[in-house]
């Protein structure tokens, strides 16, 4: 009993230790980043976008991987939060989640 234990203690620290690769990871909005934008880190996830655009990037720092979505709004961004491994952008009318 004492050397399963062992052994699945052993498992989940070494996993631990080899969850996120290092790197950088690149994205490209296509033109030059303004100040005009919001965005939200939490712990595992990225949500970020212009204040007048309609596309909302997500990154999701398990997988490396940028993502993106089309919003159907054309109301600007008013506030963005993330509070554990959630982040969101929110405007008048609705709100965006990511989670991870």
């Amino acid at each position: 009993m004492k050397k399963t234990l062992f052994l699945l203690l052993f498992h989940s620290v070494i996993n631990l230790c080899f969850a996120q690769n290092n790197g950088w990871d690149i994205l490209n909005i296509g033109h030059s980043l303004t100040s005009n934008n919001k965005f939200a880190v939490g712990g595992t996830c990225l949500i970020f976008a212009e204040i007048n655009s309609n596309k909302v990037y997500a990154f999701n720092s398990i997988t490396g991987n940028w993502d993106s979505t089309l919003i159907s709004t054309t109301l600007e961004w008013t506030d963005a939060r993330a509070d554990g491994n959630t982040a969101m952008l929110v405007n008048d009318s609705l709100a965006v989640f990511i989670a991870h």
